[in-house]
């Protein structure tokens, strides 16, 4: 729609209907009126609704209006200003089961999609469920006074070790208004527990984490961002790919079978061969409380490969110990962990480093996985 001062800057698609072009083919469409009318087409697009902003960039139909910058002349910088009134913005916990089934029924409506609340839907299955009792997850959302539908959620794992962190972005885009009066009182309620743990383990995109860490030199003065950040690509199963693994029998490989976890049998050797085990009894808490899958060597009847997922409820604690690497053991242990998965009716998602070019490209030809990608 236009407004009433002339823009075209109400542009919306249903989500479900969003990245087929429609938004563009309304755009020229509602600009051929203006140009018939012999009126100047112009519109306003914020800067920080990254996808848009570059797109009229690339474009020819459009050209950005300029001024002069007076610190740098050699650049131009945007003409254009808007200030708006911050409404109050309320920090809410999802503390029973009643209020977090409420919270995901909340969420599966209002989002881009099935990827976008991966993560808050399984927890917060798990959550209900009292799955993983040795570690404390616990909900917050932002929302708007006279506006009920949370923008943010925010989940903070307590365990014995440190803080876990992980955040939900709203469906149309970061608000960083929103996001720092958020995170600076989260910061607030947890700050206590932060300096005794004397970590945060975030597992975020990079908006959230730059504001983050722009609050941390006034709330938490002493904490610093050590740790190198670790580029993930994340993948899932749509309902399509979910029913093919369904109906599928798992593959076949001579010499070795899919199993379920034995705790006195398995816990032991995968804290030992698995790297990023913090201790046998973390370790063996998580194969107790959540879908864990082995591959065993059929003779000895020992694991030589395995999958676990975490309480956050991706599947990406693959291991196959190196004697037995290059058999297809992690495929087998992977595809039994995501059968277990649907079979509990969870949705089956991982994330890969991107650095890890190998299992990144095998991961994207396979049939069973789809690549979560934005614009």
């Amino acid at each position: 729609m236009a407004d009433p001062f002339g823009q075209i800057s109400n542009l919306f698609v249903m989500p479900e209907y969003r990245s087929r072009g429609l938004g563009k083919a309304l755009e020229v469409s509602i600009a051929k009126e203006f140009a018939k009318r012999d009126q100047r087409v112009f519109k306003y697009v914020e800067q920080h609704n990254t996808s848009v902003y570059e797109a009229s960039l690339r474009s020819p139909h459009w050209t950005l209006w300029t001024i002069e910058d007076q610190e740098n002349k050699k650049t131009k910088k945007p003409n254009f200003f808007y200030f708006r009134k911050f409404p109050q913005m309320v920090l809410i916990e999802w503390d029973t089961p009643d209020k977090l089934k409420q919270l995901r029924e909340i969420l599966q409506r209002d989002g881009r999609g099935i990827p976008n609340n991966l993560i808050v839907d399984t927890s917060i299955t798990y959550s209900i469920e009292q799955r993983y009792p040795v570690s404390r997850l616990r909900y917050f959302s932002t929302e708007i006074v006279g506006d009920s539908t949370p923008r943010y959620v925010f989940i903070f794992e307590e365990n014995s070790k440190a803080v876990g962190f992980n955040a939900r972005a709203p469906p149309s885009g970061h608000d960083d208004v929103i996001l720092r009066a958020a995170l600076a009182d989260l910061i607030e309620k947890f700050k206590d527990r932060i300096e005794r743990d004397g970590a945060v383990n975030m597992m975020t995109d990079q908006r959230t984490k730059d504001v983050f860490l722009s609050l941390l030199p006034t709330s938490l003065p002493f904490f610093v961002d050590l740790s190198p950040a670790s580029t993930i690509v994340v993948f899932y199963m749509t309902d399509e790919q979910k029913g093919m693994l369904q109906e599928m029998d798992l593959p076949s490989i001579a010499g070795f079978y899919a199993d379920g976890v034995d705790l006195e049998k398995d816990a032991k050797k995968i804290h030992e061969n698995w790297i990023h085990s913090p201790s046998l009894e973390s370790t063996t808490a998580r194969l107790r409380h959540l879908p864990a899958s082995v591959v065993r060597d059929s003779t000895t009847g020992e694991a030589v490969s395995w999958d676990m997922s975490s309480p956050f409820g991706q599947c990406s604690n693959l291991f196959t110990i190196p004697a037995y690497r290059g058999r297809g053991l992690a495929v087998l242990a992977q595809l039994h962990l995501a059968k277990t998965f649907i079979s509990q009716g969870l949705r089956p998602f991982k994330y890969i480093e991107i650095s890890n070019s190998r299992l990144l490209n095998a991961t994207a030809r396979h049939p069973l996985w789809m690549r979560w990608e934005e614009e």
